[in-house]
């Protein structure tokens, strides 16, 4: 199961508590996504929302689907339950997370991206927000989706003879 990250564990801090904020993957794999998880050091009894928008010239573009709330867990990766969107190999993605709460302390890189970001309520992600940027370390977060089962090779056999089928019409 492919599972791709942005940001890492160097950092940590409060949430972007009364944002949307989103933070740019590109995908390693093909597959059907599964959940958008976001990595939590203290919940503080904190709910989440994950979601995945489309990457549009390199920014983040529309919502593709979204997780419900979720009350998270101290110190472990919550991957909440996203479905609904076949990822495409090579392909940018955003992820975005949303905190209902201030205390929240989430694991971010402590340098290095762009990320967008849109100010509102705790509530049910914009369909296609008018996203803002800044550059700050990116939260640490990630996809996880399933990839298609290989399909079966039929081989020759070991003479290299080619089995023929004759039908006769009675």
């Amino acid at each position: 199961m492919p599972v791709d990250t942005v940001g890492n564990a160097s950092s940590s801090g409060n949430a972007f508590n009364g944002n949307v904020a989103a933070f740019r993957v590109v995908a390693s794999a093909a597959g059907a996504l599964t959940s958008v998880g976001i990595n939590i050091l203290t919940a503080n009894a904190g709910h989440a929302r994950t979601a995945i928008y489309t990457d549009v010239a390199g920014s983040a573009g529309t919502l593709l689907a979204e997780s419900s709330s979720t009350l998270l867990v101290d110190n472990s990766w919550n991957d909440l339950p996203v479905t609904g969107v076949t990822i495409v190999a090579s392909t940018a993605y955003w992820l975005a997370y949303q905190i209902d709460t201030v205390n929240t302390v989430v694991f971010f890189q402590s340098a290095g991206a762009t990320d967008s970001f849109v100010t509102q309520a705790y509530l049910a992600f914009p369909s296609a927000p008018s996203w803002s940027t800044t550059s700050f370390g990116p939260t640490n977060l990630r996809m996880t989706y399933t990839t298609p089962p290989a399909l079966p090779t039929i081989g020759l056999p070991s003479s290299n003879v080619v089995p023929v089928l004759t039908v006769v019409q009675w």
